[in-house]
């Protein structure tokens, strides 16, 4: 039926007519609108409790008792309006790329955003969709003017954010299902919940338990910055799932010219001891537990490029490594580090930087068991701090924030509360980095209060100065987001490190999402491979010799 359409040109309009929530629309129209496999792409994965079934060729056998009487029929009133409204306007009604739901119990009316796919195999460029085609390097455009938020300086504010990208919110055609406050019991509570199914498509009930319950969260020292964080967030982590569209040729890695692939573990830095006792992750356990097999240079797998803005050339990283829930020939395991959604390209990359370098210095800082200064907060002037503090202090939690800089002399602090609670001990931490001192510590202090309200959720109990030797970076140097990109590839050039981007937009979405790698940068997983976890701590002067692997932290970090 779409394919006709399609081929003939001719516009039609769907309408389900039964059960507790009929819907009304999208009008298709050829050549100028989302088609049918647009809506049911986006469909199916709002749906996957029936993909799952349909996988395993199970049968449907839903009635709706409702399609036989009048209170059922709503929809087809409503649908003859609204047909009648776009033969009179030449199709150009709330139909044209929405769908419009009717709750008969709640007697609520809700639209639907429908996305064109530009890479849709019915109606789309075949182009988006060949893994052969040639990538584009990346390009900065000029800075924009900065706002800034407790999360950095952006281009626009959080409310604009939101109002531009709300659009991907709906349980029906959304990449975000839903997004809404968290529930939790504290007096400054910013923070959100985006709910979403970030997991690939589901072969097994543990694999579905686990897309449907998962999602994002966002924080922030304000409500709207916490509502916009959790929906980017919610973004990012949908563009970064294999789709099957990525640029990508199977390859070995004996086959690239020199310096033109990496091999994976100059990204995960697993020690040669860890690599010798592989073991990736079973169902439902945590990605830190995953450590790979030993690398076989010789062997098949795919490779996609990424764009080295130090070099200005493109090098290759297995595909596995890249994107999520990857399913080809590889066992390497993509996790999150480094991955970001901005109002542009410039400010995700910005932003993507700054998690590797906070995760990088708080993995030295714990696995080394550092002592580091704790920072004064009386110098900062910001209600949302005084607030906290004051928060903290009624229901009886001390609070520190320590100075975790490390050489790259980007501030980055770790905010530490600790409480007694039916008589025992707690501790939560949260972190951040930025260019600005004061950024850095709200980031580190809305990450705090993040963790402690998704304690508790639900009812839940919630249990669970810069160093001299450095030369803080200040963002005053730095006053557009062009200009920091362009400070923080020179940040990693000046430490021995290249500067890796790969641009991870979908076109059906518009929101700019990169995964920025900075191969030697650590994560604050296990990963005990010889670099900065051993040789910063000495550079500083805060050891006189490196920890050996047996001599680190045994406990894995609270994040």
């Amino acid at each position: 039926l779409n394919g006709r359409h399609l081929s003939d040109r001719t516009p039609w309009v769907l309408v389900q007519p039964s059960g507790i929530f009929p819907l009304v629309g999208p009008v298709f129209r050829p050549g100028e609108s989302a088609c049918w496999m647009c809506l049911a792409e986006r469909m199916k994965r709002n749906r996957e409790v029936k993909a799952l079934l349909d996988r395993r060729q199970a049968r449907c056998v839903a009635v709706s008792p409702l399609a036989r009487n009048t209170f059922g029929q709503s929809a087809i009133q409503l649908a003859a309006v609204e047909i009648a409204k776009a033969i009179a306007t030449g199709f150009r009604t709330q139909l044209s790329d929405h769908i419009i739901s009717l709750d008969l119990l709640g007697s609520t009316i809700v639209k639907h955003n429908v996305a064109l796919r530009p890479q849709c195999p019915s109606c789309g460029r075949e182009k988006l969709r060949d893994p052969r085609r040639e990538p584009a390097p990346i390009e900065l455009g000029a800075g924009n003017k900065l706002v800034m938020t407790s999360g950095g300086y952006r281009s626009v504010s959080p409310s604009a954010t939101v109002a531009r990208f709300r659009r991907h919110v709906s349980p029906l055609t959304g990449v975000v299902s839903r997004l809404e406050r968290i529930q939790a019991d504290l007096p400054l509570n910013t923070n959100y919940h985006a709910a979403h199914n970030f997991s690939g498509p589901s072969e097994s009930v543990n694999e579905l338990r686990m897309g449907l319950s998962s999602g994002s969260f966002g924080k922030g020292s304000t409500s709207e910055q916490g509502e916009a964080s959790a929906l980017m967030e919610a973004i990012e982590r949908y563009s970064g799932i294999f789709q099957g569209d990525e640029i990508r040729a199977k390859r070995r890695f004996a086959d690239f010219p020199a310096g033109q692939a990496i091999a994976p573990n100059k990204v995960l830095l697993f020690s040669n001891a860890q690599l010798r006792r592989s073991r990736m992750p079973t169902p439902g356990s945590d990605d830190f537990d995953a450590i790979p097999a030993l690398f076989d240079r010789s062997a098949e797998m795919e490779w996609s490029p990424v764009w080295s803005l130090r070099d200005r050339r493109f090098k290759h990283l297995p595909t596995s490594l890249l994107y999520f829930f990857y399913k080809g020939p590889a066992n390497f395991a993509a996790d999150s580090n480094g991955c970001a959604a901005g109002n542009t390209l410039e400010e995700a990359i910005v932003q993507g930087f700054l998690e590797l370098v906070e995760r990088d210095a708080y993995a030295i800082w714990w696995y080394n068991r550092l002592q580091r200064p704790q920072l004064d907060l009386s110098p900062f002037d910001d209600s949302y701090v005084r607030d906290l503090q004051r928060q903290l202090a009624e229901s009886g939690r001390k609070l520190w924030v320590l100075d975790v800089t490390s050489d790259l002399g980007v501030p980055t602090f770790v905010a530490v509360t600790h409480w007694m609670q039916n008589g025992r001990e707690n501790i939560e931490f949260g972190s951040g980095a930025h260019f600005d001192t004061k950024i850095a510590l709200l980031r580190a202090l809305t990450e705090l209060n993040q963790f402690l309200s998704l304690g508790l959720m639900g009812g839940g109990t919630g249990e669970k100065s810069s160093l001299d030797v450095v030369t803080p970076l200040r963002l005053k140097d730095y006053p557009d987001t062009s200009e920091q990109v362009s400070a923080c590839v020179r940040l990693a050039k000046q430490a021995g490190l290249d500067f890796l981007v790969l641009d991870q937009t979908r076109p059906d979405i518009e929101v700019p999402v990169v995964r920025v790698i900075v191969p030697g940068l650590r994560h604050f997983y296990r990963r005990f491979g010889r670099g900065r976890l051993y040789d910063v701590p000495i550079k500083l002067g805060l050891r006189d010799r490196p920890l050996k692997e047996n001599e680190f932290n045994p406990i894995h970090p609270h994040t």
